[in-house]
């Protein structure tokens, strides 16, 4: 008999997208890392007495087959809905899931939040009549004011950062909501216990997507082995990166924040400890708005407890900055092998780096570094970015003979390139006129029209046009030639990947997995003795 769960006041969902394809690896989830705050909006409602759920639908998907929204709604009995919408890559199933829910049970209160609902709030509530609420920003205070209102007398227009309707009627509270650092060192942002079915959403962070119907050998070998989960240190950039939807103008647009808060040291390590209590292999650190000095201060404080502690954990911690020696050699005590610092030159090209708002620091200085990497035998992923707006031909074939040499030149050091995609808020949607070119999605329904075909694919997806521009087909035919990351074949990897996709697409692939799977199963076992 299933034992029926206690009725919820907020029920968190979070849909992943759920339809995409990608040749080499055929249909897939993908967003199936919850927004990093979610685990935290939760704690703070439960601290102010209101119970709370999260339901990752990807995972209940996956143990239940087709989401019956109504039974889902039927079984928490939630006062509030709160739905991420934090990617754009959500648009088009959030708001889906939302209209699902609508038509089993009208009477559902919905709030949807996230940095693409803040963005396009407005126009979503001018199209979506089954989202009831948004809440725009930092939504701790915001969403525990919405619950104490509707358990009163319904009257919101007194809840901070709200977007909610009187009639047919869009109003918009003023966003007067920004968290603190005192309110971020009071939540808890790492109780797993809030997730149903958290062993699955532990297990199942060992890649970043989840490809259909195929077996979990089959997956880790494609996709990876290893579960991390993201340590929240904190809030606001100071940079203005030219493709990235959080940089400094996107904090003040979305989040009406101009500065930088951290959480303390003793609260990231609590949540350190937390994640690996949980089970997970490891964890990553992508957060960095500090200055190289004032890093050095919080880092090194930081493995200094966890040493303490006795925990090896395996980490990734990306640097925007480049780090010190004593950085570096402090890092390499403090975590297990394996581990490595991930830094973003972005592109080799320095006048490049400088247009697009990417420059931190010389190349000279970056092979400084990497030498001392090199000296304590430590980790390093250096990640490039293909596809920036004033890229030609030849800053192309640069970007290919600067990876190759750094590849021969230093054992420790790998690379990674990928194409970018412009996001929501970014200087490039934003002012695309200061970059030469035009983009492609410009509104919330661009986006929620692109992500309801379920064979786009947002490796091959940079975002816009231009006159002096190279175009789509040519960046991402140079960029499989020369960066594939599935089967690194150099310029046969186009020729791989398209057989690959014929493979898929006749059931090759699958067949021979089952086949493999089902003979497992069904091989006999010898008792000795």
């Amino acid at each position: 008999m299933m034992i029926q769960p206690p009725p919820v006041e907020i029920l968190f969902l979070h849909t992943p997208k759920f339809k995409n394809w990608y040749r080499p690896i055929d249909h897939f989830s993908f967003i199936l890392y919850h927004p990093i705050g979610l685990l935290g909006l939760a704690d703070y409602a439960r601290q102010n007495g209101f119970s709370s759920r999260i339901i990752d639908l990807g995972i209940e998907l996956g143990k239940n087959g087709p989401i019956d929204y109504g039974a889902l709604v039927s079984r928490h009995c939630p006062l509030l809905i709160a739905i991420t919408l934090h990617w754009h890559f959500q648009a088009f199933d959030a708001i889906e899931c939302a209209r699902a829910i609508k038509l089993k049970a009208p009477g559902a209160r919905i709030v949807l939040g996230g940095f693409t609902a803040s963005f396009f709030a407005d126009e979503i509530m001018r199209e979506f009549p089954e989202i009831d609420y948004i809440i725009k920003g930092d939504a701790e205070i915001p969403l525990v004011e919405l619950v104490r209102s509707l358990k009163g007398l319904g009257d919101v227009s007194h809840v901070p950062n709200l977007l909610y309707r009187t009639d047919k009627n869009v109003i918009s509270d003023p966003q007067t909501f920004s968290a603190d650092q005192a309110l971020l060192n009071r939540i808890n942002f790492t109780d797993f216990n809030l997730i149903e079915n958290r062993d699955e959403f532990i297990s199942g962070l060992k890649a970043w997507v989840r490809v259909k119907d195929v077996s979990n050998k089959l997956h880790k070998a494609m996709l990876g082995s290893k579960s991390l989960y993201p340590v929240y240190l904190g809030r606001g950039c100071p940079y203005s990166c030219s493709y990235c939807g959080g940089n400094n103008h996107a904090q003040r647009a979305i989040n009406n924040r101009a500065g930088v808060i951290l959480r303390s040291v003793e609260n990231v390590v609590q949540s350190l400890l937390d994640i690996h209590r949980h089970g997970f292999d490891g964890a990553s650190f992508n957060y960095d708005p500090l200055t190289s000095e004032m890093a050095d201060a919080f880092y090194l404080e930081l493995f200094a407890k966890l040493r303490n502690s006795a925990v090896k954990l395996f980490v990734e911690i990306e640097r925007w900055k480049l780090p010190s020696e004593e950085f570096i050699i402090a890092f390499k005590e403090t975590f297990a092998p394996g581990s490595f610092v991930s830094l973003s030159l972005n592109h080799p090209d320095e006048s490049l780096r400088k247009k697009n708002n990417l420059f931190m620091y010389g190349n000279e200085n970056l092979e400084a570094c990497l030498r001392i990497f090199e000296r304590h035998q430590v980790n390093v992923m250096l990640f490039f970015a293909c596809g920036l707006p004033f890229e030609t031909s030849e800053t192309l074939r640069a970007l290919s003979t600067f990876v190759k040499g750094i590849k021969k030149k230093y054992r420790y050091v790998r690379c990674k390139v990928s194409l970018i995609e412009i996001e929501p808020c970014s200087d490039l949607s934003l002012n695309p006129g200061n970059y030469g070119i035009s983009i492609v999605k410009k509104s919330f329904m661009d986006y929620y029209r692109y992500h309801a075909d379920p064979n786009t694919n947002h490796y091959q997806e940079i975002g816009y046009t231009g006159d002096g521009a190279l175009n789509k087909k040519t960046l991402t035919r140079f960029y499989f030639s020369h960066f594939c990351k599935v089967f690194k074949a150099g310029m046969l990897s186009p020729l791989f990947c398209r057989l690959a996709g014929l493979a898929w697409k006749s059931g090759t692939v699958r067949l021979i997995d089952k086949t493999i799977v089902s003979r497992k199963k069904n091989k006999p076992v010898t008792v000795k003795g």
